[in-house]
Order: structure tokens, then C-alpha cells, then sequence
């Protein structure tokens, strides 16, 4: 092997498939082109892939227009505002997406179910409320002593929802 082609092999990205985390939870995998300890491209068919759905489309797409020869470079990510941290000790890529580039913005169990505006008066949900009363006594037999009653046991649970129970209709 000459120096020249030596030098050329170390300026030729490895190309290889690495684990994604986002927010901290394992996200899939993006095939990357790593050189030296920092990444190079992503593929342009991975990225989608592994974007899609997680990611807002326009966003998506965004980054996925840029690509050349299949192939996106890291610094259309930056550009875009993405940073894809590359850790070399856990062969990981970690992202962090922002609120305007996830695809999904709410997680929200109340948020738009129903539009009670709409509902008529038989349809909405109406206040309830519940409570459990447990009491119980114990009796104590005991050979030597005979029969002993303890004290009364109170116990109280419940809830109340004042504004009915909110979901699909």
C-alpha cells in the first residue's frame, strides 16, 4: 500500500448502521458515514425511515431534499437545526429533537376529544363523585384470656370529578 492510497482510505467515510437514542430511549437505527470520531453523511433512504413518524414530515423532507447521491451531509442537520451527537465509547447517536421538528406536539389525553361547545345538555358529562366507607372490628380469642373486642376501624375513600368525566362521547 502506497502513502497515497493509505491517505486516501483515511479520508473514505466507514459506513455503518448505529443505534439512535432520542430523549434518552432507544429510537432505531440511521446508517451514517463515520470519519474518525465525528459523522460524515447519513443516508438519505435511512434518514427517512427512521424519521418518519417520529418527525415532523415537512422537516423530513427538508433535510431529505438536500441529499446528493443518496447520501445527506452532517452539516444539512445543523443548518436545520437537528444535532446528532455522536458518542465513540457507546457507538450511539443521540438527538434531541425540539418541539417544532417532532411530529407529535401533544400528548395530551384532554386536548381535543370532544368540543362540548357542540353537546347538548343530555350529552355532557355530569359531575360524580364516590366514597367508600369501610369499618370493621376485630374479636380476639384466646385460650387463657377468653374472648377481647378491639376498637372500631374506620376507613374512608373516594373521589370527585366536578366536571364529569371528560373522553369521546
Amino acid at each position: 500500500m502506497t502513502p497515497a492510497d493509505a491517505e486516501a482510505d483515511a479520508s473514505t467515510p466507514i459506513n455503518i448502521a448505529l443505534p439512535v437514542r432520542i430523549d434518552g430511549a432507544d429510537a432505531g437505527t440511521l446508517m451514517v458515514g463515520l470519519l474518525a470520531e465525528r459523522i460524515v453523511h447519513v443516508e438519505e433512504g435511512s434518514w427517512r425511515n427512521f424519521a418518519s413518524g417520529r418527525l415532523s414530515a415537512s422537516n423530513v423532507d427538508q433535510i431529505a431534499a438536500a441529499a446528493a447521491d443518496g447520501v445527506i451531509q452532517a452539516a444539512v442537520f445543523a443548518e436545520a437545526g437537528m444535532k446528532l451527537d455522536f458518542d465513540p465509547t457507546s457507538l450511539t447517536i443521540t438527538f434531541v429533537p425540539n418541539d417544532e421538528q417532532r411530529a407529535i406536539r401533544s400528548i395530551s389525553l384532554r386536548d381535543g376529544l370532544v368540543d362540548y361547545a357542540d353537546l347538548s345538555p343530555f350529552q355532557r358529562p355530569a359531575p360524580s363523585a364516590y366514597m367508600n366507607v369501610n369499618v370493621e372490628q376485630q374479636l380476639d380469642h384466646g385460650r387463657d384470656s377468653g374472648s377481647q373486642t378491639r376498637p372500631l376501624q374506620a376507613a374512608l375513600d373516594g373521589a370527585v370529578r366536578p366536571f364529569g368525566q371528560r373522553g369521546p362521547v
